[in-house]
């Protein structure tokens, strides 16, 4: 059976599990992140993404912000899989 992309994209965080410090790391930035990403919370979501989705430490250009989103989506779909247990 072939899966959608989407459906891979998924898949292929499904069993990862965030630590205690990442966790709130993440719900203080989801609370306090804005229109513009600062040098900090840029940094974090960097980390975060190259940490749970097993790719090396890359920030990508912010003046391209449609890659930041996904970014900040599959992060959310990590976290939010730990919290729906």
């Amino acid at each position: 059976m072939r899966l959608r992309p989407k459906a891979k994209r998924l898949e292929r965080y499904k069993h990862r599990a965030m630590r205690i410090d990442d966790q709130e790391a993440w719900v203080d930035f989801k609370a306090n992140v804005t229109t513009k990403l600062t040098k900090d919370q840029y940094r974090l979501l960097c980390t975060l993404h190259a940490r749970y989705l097993n790719h090396r430490y890359y920030e990508p250009c912010s003046c391209k912000p449609k890659t930041l989103v996904m970014w900040i989506k599959d992060i959310d779909n990590i976290y939010n899989k730990i919290n729906d247990k």
